[in-house]
């Protein structure tokens, strides 16, 4: 089935727009529109990637209605379902639903794992257009599924980064092709306001890193690092990568796991740690 009709453009919308959230939330408009448009108790969307399972729902109530129909023995065979067709409660390959129930589920294949979309309600049955609506829909779920699941491995990874980053307090800030401040880490950015024309123009000449001493007194230095990945238009005005430590927050090494982790002798760690805290050779 072709979705064309505004609603059902509507619906595909605020799908993507899930998708290129983080968490669930995200997911609620897009299934409290599913469950209006097919006049639904409630719609859910299971995810299971790499074996682990998350539920987003429209409504509380559907919490224990999706545990009994996903229990451990697959008492209804949702597992079994085929891929993109949809099921009413009747035609599920496990235990019939029964008590008055009004089932619509489909289930499509992802990268790495499934997704079930359902809509339930406890009195007249679905259109025959509901069930060709989720059919027309799966499709989309596995590509924004997808998506969604990339985007949080991709946010889990840049908030790590960004721990690690301030525990080393450490930083960055970005350079245009003229050398000029571009962008700069939240940290960094009242304490950067220096331009470094000349340095990044070697650095971009060059393409090789280049260490820049930005504050004697403070030892403060920058390593420009070549920059020319192209991710987005924004970051196309990027040429150069300054990496940075603030100085003025020391940081604590424990020379013996140092000399542990590097393979060295404690006394060449405790330098090590050191000349990572801001010293120079002499003190």
């Amino acid at each position: 089935m072709a979705l064309g009709r505004p609603e059902e453009t509507a619906l595909i919308q605020s799908l993507y727009t899930a998708a290129s959230q983080t968490g669930g939330d995200g997911w609620r408009v897009f299934l409290e529109r599913l469950a209006n448009h097919t006049r639904a108790d409630f719609a859910v969307l299971v995810v299971r990637e790499d074996g682990q399972e998350t539920v987003s729902v429209s409504a509380q109530k559907a919490l224990e209605m999706t545990k009994s129909l996903f229990d451990t023995d697959d008492t209804y065979g949702l597992n079994r379902l085929r891929n993109g067709r949809t099921y009413s409660q009747e035609d599920l390959p496990g235990a019939i639903l029964t008590g008055g129930k009004m089932l619509r589920v489909a289930r499509t294949q992802t990268t790495n794992g499934y997704a079930w979309l359902l809509v339930y309600r406890e009195r007249d049955d679905f259109r025959a257009i509901d069930s060709s609506l989720l059919s027309g829909l799966m499709p989309h779920i596995a590509t924004a599924t997808d998506i969604w699941a990339e985007i949080g491995w991709n946010s889990l990874e840049f908030e790590l980064n960004r721990r690690v980053s301030e525990a080393l307090c450490g930083g960055w800030v970005a350079f245009d092709q003229n050398g000029k401040v571009f962008d700069a880490d939240r940290r960094l950015s009242s304490q950067f306001p220096v331009q470094q024309v000349d340095a990044v123009r070697k650095v971009i000449a060059s393409n090789a890193p280049l260490a820049v001493t930005i504050d004697a007194d403070q030892r403060l230095e920058v390593l420009l690092v070549p920059f020319s990945d192209s991710f987005a238009t924004r970051q196309n005005a990027i040429a150069c990568i300054g990496l940075i430590r603030t100085p003025d927050v020391p940081i604590s090494f424990d020379p013996q796991l140092l000399a542990q982790a590097l393979d060295i002798a404690v006394s060449e760690a405790r330098l090590a740690a050191s000349l990572a805290s801001g010293l120079s050779i002499a003190e």
